[in-house]
């Protein structure tokens, strides 16, 4: 039995001033891209406006972020077939797109710092990113 769930999920990491390169930056680690020409997403669940929609494989997908007036982030729409998470998957997937992120900021952090990212791996037991970074 497929159940879809339409819903609207936020994350504290992006409720203001997300910067919206390095979510697409974050994104783009995860195989997905932002449409900003598409403002409204849908499938037969449910269906909404949006700042831009998420594209999988030159596909535009029934998620999208929302863009508020502070620059938060909420993400809009169903995981149902997305291959992003299963049915009403979306605060494991916003905790994942926040994780990026996050991961993307302390990386430029630490370019603007002097150091030179060595590496960026996801620990297999706590799904925690790790950023090793070397400064000379």
């Amino acid at each position: 039995e497929k159940m879809s769930v339409w819903k609207s999920v936020k994350n504290n990491t992006m409720e203001k001033a997300v910067d919206m390169e390095m979510l697409e930056a974050a994104l783009s680690t995860m195989g997905v891209s932002l449409d900003y020409t598409v403002n409204s997403i849908s499938n037969n669940w449910g269906h909404q406006t949006c700042t831009a929609a998420f594209v999988k494989d030159g596909k535009v997908l029934s998620l999208g972020v929302q863009q508020d007036e502070n620059g938060g982030i909420t993400l809009v729409g169903d995981t149902w077939g997305t291959g992003l998470g299963g049915d009403g998957k979306q605060d494991a997937l916003m905790n994942r797109i926040a994780q990026n992120y996050n991961s993307e900021l302390y990386q430029d952090r630490l370019t603007d710092m002097g150091f030179d990212i060595d590496s960026v791996e996801v620990d297999e037991k706590t799904g925690e990113i790790v950023i090793t970074a070397i400064q000379f």
